[in-house]
């Protein structure tokens, strides 16, 4: 293999697969999630870590802005799945001289106590 498609097959698989460490068996886990579980990600160029809690948010697909509690597996596919905690209210940061929103920039509030499970598909990107 040459240098730049094994360069090109790294960076393929991070932002697919990502990297994990941290191994643990800590928790918290949902029903629907098991071992092994992980304290950290790295996706991409960026890299989630549910301990440090400045390192700890991502946004999803759907524009979720969420804090990362912990990493784990899912019962039924065996994928990696992400556990955390959602805010439940976002607005703009500003409105003029456009709404901040357009910006992907938000005030974010009342992060619920609710745990909920996403995949690491649905990941957009570290906050």
């Amino acid at each position: 293999m040459r240098y730049n498609e094994g360069k090109f097959l790294k960076s393929k698989i991070e932002e697919t697969d990502g990297l994990f460490f941290g191994e643990h068996s800590k928790g918290p886990l949902l029903k629907n999630t098991i071992n092994p579980q992980f304290k950290s990600m790295t996706l991409g160029n960026y890299k989630i870590k549910s301990y440090v809690i400045g390192d700890s948010y991502f946004c999803t697909l759907k524009n979720e802005h969420v804090q990362l509690v912990n990493i784990a597996h899912s019962k039924d596919t065996g994928d990696v799945v992400l556990i955390g905690k959602r805010f439940e209210k976002q607005e703009d940061f500003y409105s003029r001289p456009i709404n901040s929103s357009c910006l992907g920039i938000y005030i974010v509030k009342q992060l619920s106590n609710t745990l909920r499970c996403w995949d690491i598909k649905d990941v957009k990107k570290k906050l």
